[in-house]
């Protein structure tokens, strides 16, 4: 009983952290906060009178620096790197799922994540923000059905979806095995954020229409001849005033194997808004032996924006590609791959200066990984990437020995030459570092590892010199695990039971 009471203790001081935060909320949306958190309060707090009662999770403290560049103006009118400065950052991740809660088919899932700040002059991004709560749900299941209340995520061909409310589901046995339609709402999330739209926007709240937008949706997902299965989805963001619209999608998902042996993957996403296809892909795979595996596919990509901003209204050009990837395994303890791509963009209806842009691009890969012993592996790649207006060139190499069944370490070594967001010019960055993971008893692990790179820039008398651009990068995560595999009671997987 005092490992149960324990856990229970824990669960409850978890759910008392996040009430107190979701208590600085306002308004409906404030009060649907509150509400969905003290039913998660209580359900934890019920855990602990109940005999019936388990729980599962883990908890991750993680801790990272990196050199980052600072610019300064340099004498030739361009920014130059000074000595780098160091950013921190460290992380506390929390996740539960309890259930035997005195009703059958009730569960509650929570993930918590919590960020230190380091207050160094170079801040890590969002480490100010103390408190996030990623999930906090409670469902109840039974057969045929399940029910959702609380804060929830959805991943889909239309991104990852989250927000504060609730979400029914109902298995339609009628139209065979696997059919299933969902109807979900509630508060919107800010776009890849796990908090309300007026507190992740809090610095820019003058430029934001209202504080809160809704959200209400549906799918469908089930099997059509028995081997195509495909998956529907529609969601529409309103604003809480309904003042304006903020988005209104519908994506499409298939999965066929109807021209057996090839099978079919594809997807596509349609935006009401603009009435215009957004992201769209279609994969065929064909495996004409056991060791080998081939894959054309097509991609269309337009960039998604919010109706509640500006960036839409400009028309971004999509663009389309096309790509043929093969692998192989001539051998059981060796495995190669390589693919190439061409891509090409949509007119952008910008007035021509001395010359047309560049509409076409490729880019290519080649890899190998080979298993030199029980022990030992090596695997690497080269990348190539010539696309209007950017260009990577790189490889890496990594060989891994494990050192018994619970520790393994890795050498890493990787250069590269860019053209992109991070400027490299004719220079190329060469980096090497030192990874491991190790699992030091039944329930905790250790992993961590460092990096350096450094920039090779060739000076005005020829020869290489190192740019202030070189930095260093490290971490070091511990990760424990909580409660036990129910299903798994009793067995022994790897030597140890689980």
């Amino acid at each position: 009983m005092t490992r149960r009471r324990a856990e229970a203790n824990m669960r409850a001081v978890s759910s008392r952290v996040v009430f107190t935060r979701a208590g600085r909320s306002s308004g409906v949306a404030g009060v649907l906060g509150r509400l969905i958190l003290t039913c998660g309060a209580v359900v934890s707090l019920a855990v602990g009178s109940v005999e019936a009662q388990g729980v599962r999770g883990w908890a991750t403290t993680t801790g990272r620096f990196v050199e980052l560049p600072i610019l300064s103006p340099a004498s030739s009118a361009r920014l130059a790197p000074t000595s780098p400065g160091r950013a921190w950052s460290g992380l506390q991740d929390l996740s539960l799922t309890a259930w035997g809660l005195g009703m059958r088919g009730l569960s509650f899932t929570s993930l918590l994540r919590g960020r230190v700040d380091s207050g160094d002059e170079i801040g890590w991004p969002r480490a100010d923000d103390r408190l996030d709560v990623m999930l906090l749900f409670a469902q109840l299941e039974r057969a045929g059905w399940r029910v959702r209340l609380g804060r929830q995520e959805n991943a889909s061909g239309l991104g990852f979806t989250a927000y504060d409310g609730a979400s029914v589901g109902v298995a339609l046995h009628s139209l065979g095995a696997g059919a299933r339609i969902e109807a979900f709402g509630g508060r919107s999330l800010a776009r890849g954020l796990s908090e309300p739209r007026h507190e992740a926007l809090r610095g820019f709240e003058s430029f934001v229409p209202d504080r809160n937008a809704w959200l209400v949706g549906g799918a469908f997902s089930g099997r059509l001849a028995g081997s195509t299965s495909v998956g529907l989805r529609y969601q529409r963001e309103i604003w809480s005033d309904r003042s304006g619209l903020v988005s209104e999608r519908a994506s499409l998902d298939i999965r066929s194997l109807a021209l057996a042996p090839v099978r079919v993957t594809g997807s596509a996403d349609w935006d009401f808004a603009f009435g215009r296809v957004g992201k769209a892909h279609v994969t065929a795979s064909w495996a004409p032996s056991s060791t080998v595996l081939a894959e054309l596919s097509a991609r269309r990509y337009v960039p998604y924006f919010e109706l509640s901003t500006i960036w839409g209204f400009f028309d971004p050009v999509p663009y389309h590609e096309v790509g043929l990837r093969v692998s192989a395994s001539p051998r059981p303890a060796l495995g190669v791959w390589a693919s190439g791509a061409a891509r090409r963009y949509g007119a952008s209806d910008s007035p021509v200066f001395l010359s047309a842009l560049e509409d076409r691009g490729w880019r290519g890969e080649v890899g190998a990984t080979w298993g030199a012993s029980r022990d030992v592996s090596v695997s690497s790649t080269y990348e190539i990437d010539w696309l209007p207006g950017a260009f990577l060139s790189g490889a890496n190499a990594r060989v891994s020995w494990s050192a018994s069944p619970d520790v393994r370490l890795d050498v890493t070594g990787v250069t590269f030459q860019r053209f992109e967001e991070f400027r490299l010019g004719d220079g190329r960055a060469i980096g090497g570092g030192l990874s491991g993971v190790a699992q030091v008893t039944e329930r905790v692990g250790v992993s961590g590892g460092v990096l350096r790179y450094r920039l090779w820039d060739a000076d005005p008398a020829g020869g290489p010199s190192i740019d202030a651009w070189s930095q260093d990068r490290g971490w070091l995560s511990l990760r424990v695990a909580l409660g036990r595999d129910p299903g798994l009671r009793g067995r022994v997987l790897g030597g140890r039971v689980p």
